[in-house]
């Protein structure tokens, strides 16, 4: 998942396997989750939730997401999800473009907008 980075774009915080944080996290940059989250998230770069990750959350907005993990909670990232084979969502996905591959599991509904042109 790591090669899906952006390039240009600062991996800022990561939240290591057996890492457990409540409450709401704002990010300048994009944030790789491998631990447990239960709260808010606002980044304004990529989320990275990879697969041993946990997040529960009312909120998480992000530019984009790869989700590789169990998620529970409302995904706005304007710029594209990508749920990956081992991911499990529940809730709703508002973005510009969505993948799901084989194997991942999503209950919810989506909801298409138009992908952000500001980077």
């Amino acid at each position: 998942m790591a090669k899906k980075q952006e390039q240009d774009e600062p991996l800022n915080t990561i939240i290591g396997t057996g890492s457990q944080m409540k409450g709401e996290i704002k990010v300048e940059g994009g944030i790789r989750i491998d631990g447990e989250i239960v709260g808010n998230i606002l980044a304004t770069g990529t989320l990275t939730v990879g697969k041993n990750g946990k997040v529960k959350s009312d909120t998480i907005n992000c530019k984009r997401a790869f989700i590789a993990g169990n998620v529970i909670g409302n995904i706005n990232a304007p710029n594209g999800v990508h749920l990956e084979s081992t991911a499990s969502v529940t809730g709703e996905i508002r973005t510009g473009s969505l993948r799901i591959d084989e194997g991942a599991t999503f209950h919810g509904q989506s909801l298409m907008q138009e992908e952000s042109t500001t980077r």
